[in-house]
């Protein structure tokens, strides 16, 4: 499941997060991090993003169970991570991965604050090949359908590439 990197609202325009014609939703540090935290989090905590992302709908559409283990590719602040970590209970447990150590961090001080135990921020390591498997991308057009996105019939994962070996 996909976090902070949502596709842009089809009435919205843009990347989704309000800009219009930007192509880097809003990132623009190194590896896509924000530059401005701040106002990346304050977008990906605007309450309109409830209306259009149904998060009840995606979350349910999940079919999660007490007890299951998540994992949460770009989990960021915590958008994602503390409703899953609602879903599967205290015997649960969310992996939070998100390659912004800034957005763990804040993630860490949500999770304290509101006394959750079930989720673990994890650093994403850039350049780093996805492995999935096929149940991962079964849930992952599940949620997407549940929340009114687009599902292509063909994804391509294409590697950055950096000046070091992972």
């Amino acid at each position: 499941m996909h976090s902070h990197h949502e596709p842009a609202h089809p009435g919205q325009g843009g990347d989704g997060h309000g800009h219009q014609g930007r192509s880097d939703n809003g990132h623009g540090g190194s590896h896509g991090n924000p530059e401005d935290l701040d106002a990346y989090i304050a977008r990906l905590e605007d309450p309109a993003r409830d209306e259009w992302q149904r998060p009840d709908a995606g979350v349910a559409a999940l079919g999660l169970r007490r007890g299951q283990t998540v994992g949460e590719i770009g989990g960021g602040p915590g958008y994602w991570s503390l409703r899953l970590a609602r879903k599967v209970g205290p015997a649960g447990r969310v992996y939070a991965v998100d390659v912004e150590p800034r957005l763990l961090e804040v993630l860490r001080q949500r999770l304290e604050e509101r006394k959750v135990g079930n989720v673990t921020p994890v650093l994403g390591l850039p350049g780093a090949l996805p492995v999935l498997n096929r149940a991962a991308v079964e849930y992952a057009i599940r949620f997407g359908l549940a929340v009114g996105a687009t599902i292509s019939r063909r994804s391509v994962f294409a590697r950055k590439n950096y000046f070091y070996p992972d």
